[in-house]
């Protein structure tokens, strides 16, 4: 799915989706004809669905902080009691809906097999010895990974059915032979010549795409990408591994900037000694993460501070914040939903350390702030 943005980040491309959306609800909210007004809907409708389509959790979740700020000012603002009880049991109900969906996926993996309650076999159907790792507790679908596990028979079966080898990665970019045993253990198969044998051509095909899963096997999943996500939160916590999970890896990118931080306070270490500094931190803290995936912090403000401190945080904020104070463009529709969403990339990503980002945040910003007349939330309206 990553291959839809091109030329571009995936998570740029995301959020000018999102001030995309945001427009379009502008121009729906103001006055044009009907066929005008439903024009704009279905390009609102479309681009919300290609945020589904392309799995990004970072524009979903932008676009969920500006409905529920938005509602809120709302409420806060009206003085009618339909649309302050109306707007709370929206806020409520999406809040509420999030929580069960997420619940609902997480349940999969809650009925866990225990080692002591299932068969583990010395010998595969062809005399080959299995490997049991009675250490693990990881599963898929409540199925123990590494278990029943026959290598040789993975490696030898999969390379006769597929032109990616077991060695080499998917194309998802991780282990093949990672995914592999995930999906077959997703299955509740053994891990042997025999199941690899069993899979269908198109369970084939899935798993070189990078299907880790039986259950999400659909070119795009937003579902099969929250599992996903909350895989790699439960390996972090059971082994400390963060490596190609790209959340947990940021956990780890954090913890180091944070480290920087604390050593360099004041004025930070400047820009050209950053990936040094890094680097050192990850050696200091014996970081779990390997060379490849040593990075910078993945968000803004870490970055701001590692950089030039807290006092360059704090006139990074002001410049942030400052044009709000200017109460005409708090009321500006366009400029506040593309702040917020700004904003909220600044915590996931270093969304100015980026040619893309730099110009995404740039020529909005001013675009936005300075272009056209002033509306006020309240009326819908804002034109950039």
């Amino acid at each position: 799915t990553r291959s839809i943005s091109i030329f571009i980040s995936h998570i740029r491309f995301s959020l000018l989706i999102c001030v995309a959306i945001c427009v379009s609800l502008n121009y729906i909210f103001r006055p044009p004809n009907a066929v005008a007004r439903v024009f704009w809907c279905a390009i609102a409708v479309w681009l919300f669905s290609f945020l589904i389509i392309m799995e990004s959790l970072t524009g979903l979740t932008a676009l969920l902080i500006v409905a529920l700020i938005l509602t809120l000012y709302t409420i806060t603002r009206s003085k009618k009691k339909i649309i302050k009880y109306g707007g709370l049991v929206f806020i409520l109900s999406l809040v509420a809906g999030i929580a069960w969906y997420i619940k609902s996926i997480a349940s999969e993996n809650d009925k866990k097999e225990v080692l002591r309650d299932i068969k583990l076999e010395m010998y595969t159907s062809r005399g080959n010895e299995y490997e049991h790792d009675r250490e693990s507790s990881l599963t898929e679908n409540g199925h123990l990974i590494w278990v029943n596990y026959c290598r040789k028979e993975l490696e030898e079966a999969w390379n006769r059915r597929s032109t990616i080898k077991f060695n080499e990665k998917d194309l998802n970019g991780n282990l093949l032979e990672f995914t592999l045993v995930r999906f077959l253990a997703s299955k509740g198969l053994k891990k042997d010549g025999d199941a690899v044998i069993s899979l269908t051509k198109d369970e084939i095909m899935v798993i070189e795409r990078g299907v880790t899963n039986v259950n999400y096997q659909n070119v795009s999943s937003l579902r099969g990408r929250i599992y996903e996500t909350l895989w790699e939160i439960e390996v972090y916590k059971t082994t400390g591994n963060a490596n190609g999970h790209s959340l947990t890896q940021r956990f780890e990118y954090w913890r180091a900037a944070w480290g920087i931080i604390k050593a360099n306070p004041l004025i930070g270490i400047g820009t050209g000694d950053v990936p040094k500094a890094f680097e050192g931190e990850y050696i200091k803290n014996n970081s779990s993460l390997s060379q490849q995936w040593r990075l910078r912090a993945h968000n803004q403000y870490l970055s701001i501070a590692v950089a030039f401190g807290i006092i360059g945080l704090l006139l990074f904020l002001t410049s942030l914040i400052y044009p709000l104070l200017d109460k005409n463009n708090r009321y500006n529709f366009l400029y506040f939903t593309f702040f917020i969403i700004a904003v909220v990339s600044f915590f996931t990503e270093d969304t100015l350390e980026t040619q893309a980002g730099v110009t995404f945040y740039a020529f909005l910003n001013t675009f936005l702030l300075f272009a056209g007349e002033k509306k006020k939330l309240s009326e819908g309206e804002g034109r950039g």
